[in-house]
């Protein structure tokens, strides 16, 4: 069977990423605010909550309404149809980044039908740092952008092929968006008005038609959800009065509202890097960019887009540098068009030669190799969940533990505990369950409830105690 030798470069790119996250990819430990919706995702399969009535522990945001739960639900299937087993919270995870990488190259062919350059498009995007950071870590973010690429996918279908409808369907993603992470998933909304500025072919008529169809077909999916189930709508109004009021009005992570715009720069630091060592490989090409040039449009359409996503994030000082995770494959997809001549250049150079088919191949075969060892590895919360392990296998499903009041914000412990077995902590000054738990890295041993006596469990970080039973 004869391989198209493009198949080869992806190969490549696969390798290459695996490279970089494999040693982490289905390993026992995830970002904390992951944890969150790998473990509530797993209670919705399990019936321990509902979608619109999502629970966290049983002593820990019981009624958990943070977030959407969208991105949760679509976990908590993969559960119903793989198992609950850790290697499914991971695989979920994973698997956000074969949608997203796909629809990066349809997104490609439709702009350049005859380049064979979303390949880069794909490289650029996955070496952005905060995205090979996040492949294993369960954010929302991650389902987001799937649904937000899709958009910009059928926005794009919308302006090359003047269909009205396909404005419609990508107003529906975004909506699909919104149940994920909320009021941040909007911001493709502003596609037309952009594509308007760069390409004054598109008449002003056009852009407020299709303006007004994907608000459309953003809002009605969403009142239609509202207006027939009562459920979702205190839900989604829960969500509004804690993450969005709140957020704005009182909790602070970062000192400047700018913080996300410094974030964003350096994130791409590694596109910058990646551009200048392939112009410096392609600099005898000769190649000259004419200023008002075709991919110089897409260039300035898809930073200016990206930065719709990023920018609005400044009214609040709630920030974090994963929030706008769905913007890199936009800039990925602006440098690479900016250099499309220069990189086709270097592509054609490489596709057909052997060396890159078999550097190609090892690199891929390493890459799955450190994925395989992933399996068996527990990650930089190791000591923590090894001994939640073994915690699991002495106190029974579905049993709340007493914990010192500066547990209470341990929310890894809460995770793990939960995730495991159904265990819950309670951190109270008063103490009145079977077993009583402690962290050794925030409370000294003497501080342990009278009556209460170890269990000699082989941990490290975390003691276990159980009440003495006195006749």
């Amino acid at each position: 069977m004869k391989i198209n030798p493009l198949s080869y470069l992806y190969l490549f790119v696969v390798g290459a990423f695996l490279i970089v996250t494999g040693h982490l990819m289905f390993a026992k430990t995830m970002f904390m605010d992951g944890l969150f919706y790998t473990t509530i995702a797993r209670n919705i399969s399990v019936g321990d909550c509902t979608v619109w009535d999502l629970k966290f522990t049983n002593t820990f945001y019981s009624n958990f309404h943070e977030h959407p739960p969208l991105a949760m639900w679509l976990e908590s299937v993969y559960f119903d149809v793989f198992g609950t087993s850790w290697v499914v919270d991971k695989f979920y995870s994973v698997s956000t980044y074969f949608f997203t990488a796909f629809f990066i190259n349809k997104i490609w062919k439709t702009i350049y039908p005859t380049s064979q350059l979303s390949w880069v498009a794909i490289l650029f995007w996955l070496f952005t740092p905060v995205v090979f950071w996040a492949v294993g870590n369960n954010l929302l973010e991650n389902t987001m952008s799937i649904f937000l690429i899709i958009s910009v996918y059928y926005s794009l279908k919308t302006v090359l092929t003047n269909k009205w409808y396909y404005s419609i369907i990508s107003g529906f993603f975004i909506a699909l968006g919104f149940l994920t992470k909320g009021f941040v998933a909007f911001f493709p909304l502003s596609f037309f008005f952009i594509y308007f500025l760069i390409f004054k072919d598109f008449k002003i008529k056009l852009m407020f038609r299709n303006s007004i169809l994907i608000i459309i077909g953003t809002l009605l999916p969403l009142v239609l959800l509202f207006s027939f189930n009562h459920t979702a709508y205190l839900s989604i109004k829960s969500y509004f009065d804690i993450q969005v009021v709140n957020s704005l009005n009182n909790i602070v992570t970062v000192d400047s509202r700018f913080f996300i715009v410094k974030r964003l720069l350096s994130e791409l630091l590694v596109i910058f890097f990646l551009i200048v060592v392939l112009y410096f490989i392609t600099s005898k090409a000769k190649i000259n960019l004419s200023k008002n040039s075709f991919e110089r449009k897409w260039f300035l359409f898809f930073t200016l887009f990206g930065l719709t996503g990023v920018l609005p994030i400044i009214v609040t000082l709630k920030q974090s540098g994963f929030y706008i995770l769905p913007v890199y494959p936009l800039f990925s997809i602006a440098f690479v068009s900016l250099f499309n001549k220069r990189l086709t250049f270097f592509h054609d150079k490489i596709v057909s030669s052997l060396i890159t088919r078999y550097v190609s191949i090892v690199v891929f075969l390493c890459g799955f190799t450190m994925v395989l060892f992933s399996f068996s590895s527990y990650g930089n919360d190791s000591e923590i969940v090894k001994d939640i392990e073994i915690i699991s296998k002495h106190v029974k499903k579905g049993e709340i533990i007493d914990s010192p009041t500066t547990m209470s914000d341990d929310f890894s412990i809460h995770a793990y505990l939960y995730r495991m077995n159904f265990i819950s902590l309670r951190s109270d000054s008063e103490v009145k369950n079977n077993f009583y738990i402690i962290n050794l890295e925030q409370d000294p041993i003497n501080k342990i409830p009278n009556g209460y006596k170890l269990i000699p469990l082989k941990t490290e970080v975390l003691k276990l105690y159980k009440k003495v039973k006195f006749i």
